[in-house]
Parts: structure tokens; sequence; C-alpha cells
């Protein structure tokens, strides 16, 4: 969910969230020193920037697009801090700072990195940093694994049965072709995840498609995959979100064709990005399974763009 037009109760949650917003604070208390300039982009309540200001930081600009600016100014006057944090309520794409910033915070990160809608704007920011900025957090790795996740996505049944009296089973294809989201524990997982792409912010997102391949280790149904990122925000510092670690995000889940696996079966997945209004990603996925040594017998293709076309889709047997 992107937080550009939600209420109070979003951020509540993120500060809820203690996984992420104490990997953030640590790692600013580890960056931050008394000849530093911040900047905070999305700063919404001003958490960062608060944590900034307490690690010594000579100045904090808090760069916030939505109203939630009028309220985190309160915030900051309420702990004394007005000194030191300035709150600047403007579009991070076109705000000008009196100053160069010597380090960027962000916590602009989606669910699967993406649903943020910020990547394009953080790319503009470059333009705010003096020469040698440090960033908060450096890079960003997606990954991706297969998964038993199906009981997880309750959502897929939710056409079989009639509703009202009247066939709705037509959705179910489409919603194969959807993503969702869920906190998915580690045992439903078949592999452990492997690194697809790296986003280091203030740069471009990496282009796609982002492949995987696994070699299935033991018997096991197959009907997801399971994706979620890791912010590497300073040295020895990381924030992971993925599976076993409950965090606001949770991992998001690409539906498959259910299929019984062997041990020494192969996989083949691949992941297309397309980056579309307020840079919201669409996705489309695709891939096979296989037999130890052997062609594919199985491919897929699924995708957001088929959602409401699902007959496009593909499951095919070869």
């Amino acid at each position: 969910m992107s937080g550009h037009l939600a209420g109070i109760d979003y951020h509540r949650r993120l500060l809820a969230d203690e996984v992420r917003t104490n990997a953030f604070r640590e790692a600013i208390a580890a960056s931050v020193g008394p000849d530093d300039v911040v900047v905070d982009i999305g700063a919404g309540t001003g958490i960062l920037s608060l944590f900034a200001a307490r690690a010594g930081a000579r100045k904090v600009y808090a760069v916030e697009s939505t109203a939630v600016a009028h309220l985190a100014r309160r915030i900051v006057a309420d702990n004394g801090l007005d000194g030191t944090i300035t709150v600047l309520h403007g579009d991070a794409r076109t705000v000008t700072l009196p100053e160069p910033a010597t380090v960027l915070v962000s916590e602009c990160l989606g669910n699967f990195l993406m649903s943020d809608g910020m990547i394009g704007t953080l790319e503009s920011c470059r333009r705010l940093l003096a020469p040698g900025a440090r960033i908060i957090p450096t890079a960003v790795d997606l990954l991706l694994a297969p998964g038993s996740v199906g009981p997880l996505m309750g959502q897929l049944s939710a056409w079989t049965d009639p509703l009202y009296g009247f066939r709705f089973d037509a959705c179910t294809g489409s919603a194969e072709n959807d993503i969702y989201q869920a906190h998915v524990p580690p045992a439903c997982l078949a592999t452990p995840g492997v690194r697809v792409a790296r986003w280091e912010l203030t740069h471009p997102l990496p282009g796609g498609p982002w492949a995987a391949q696994w070699t299935l280790p033991e018997d096991k149904l197959i009907d997801g995959a399971v994706g979620w990122f890791v912010a590497h925000l300073a040295p020895d510092h990381t924030l992971d979100t993925g599976p076993g670690v409950t965090t606001h995000w949770g991992q998001t889940l690409f539906p498959l064709p259910q299929t019984q696996v062997d041990a020494g079966d192969r996989m083949r997945f691949e992941l297309d990005v397309k980056l579309g209004h307020d840079d919201l990603a669409a996705y489309h996925w695709s891939g096979s399974f296989s037999a130890p040594d052997g062609p594919p017998c199985l491919e897929f293709e699924r995708g957001q763009d088929l959602r409401f076309t699902p007959w496009n889709a593909v499951d095919r047997s070869v």
C-alpha cells in the first residue's frame, strides 16, 4: 500500500513495525555525526528525522509531499527539535535545500520494494546531495524462492463456490494472474531465496526480466513463488523482510500452477516489472518445471496485464 494518500493509521502501523523502525534507528545512529546535514525523503511523521537529530546531525531536512507534513512539524516542535529539523512540505522531485545533504535517508520501501511508487522520486534526489554523501539504505536486494503457499492465497478459491446463487468461477483465472501479500512460514519454502535484482537508491531500477533457477531438493507441491527484499542500510546493518520475519510488508506471492515435484527436478522463473503511472509496478511472470537433465515438462506464463483476459495466460504441458 502506498502511503501517499493514507490516513494516520497507516503511519501508526509503520511506527508499530519494530523490526523496520529499530533497523533504521540503529543504522542512522551508526552513520550520522555532528557535521552531517541529513535529508529525509518521504518523512511521514518524521521518525527518521528525529533519529537523525538524536544521532547528532547538525541539520535535518524532512521532506514530505502529503499533508502529514503539518503533523510532522508539530511532532518535531513537541520534542524540542525544531531548531535542528526543518519540515519541508513539498515534492521531493522539485524541492530545493539551502545546502547539500551529506546523508540521505528514506524508508520509501513498498511490498517487494515497489508498491510505494518512489523509485523515480529517489532517483531525482541525487541533485540534493554533496559529493560522497551516504545513503540509507545504500541498496535493496530482491529475492525469490518457490514454495507451497496455496493456503496463504485464499483469494484464489474465493470464486469457486456460487455467490448469491450465481456462478463466478470465471474470475478464478483472473485471481491466478494477480499477486498477494502474506506472512510466509519458512517451512513453506522449497529452497532458500536467491537474489534476482539489486536496486541502488537514487539510481534507476535494474532492467528485467529478472531470472532465477532452482534444483528442488525434496518432493514438494509447488504452487507459488515468494518474493521479499533485504535492505542494506549501513555497514553491518540490514533489514531482512523474508519469511519468518514479521514486518508490515510481509512477503509477495506469485501464483503458479500446482505442480508436484520430485527431488532433483528443476524450476525456472522469470519476473518482468513495468513501472507505470506514479512508478507503481505491474508484474508479469513465466517459467517452467523440468525433470533432472530433461527438457521442460510444464511451462507457465501469468501476469497482472492478463487479469481481465486470463484465457491468454499459459499453463502448458510440453
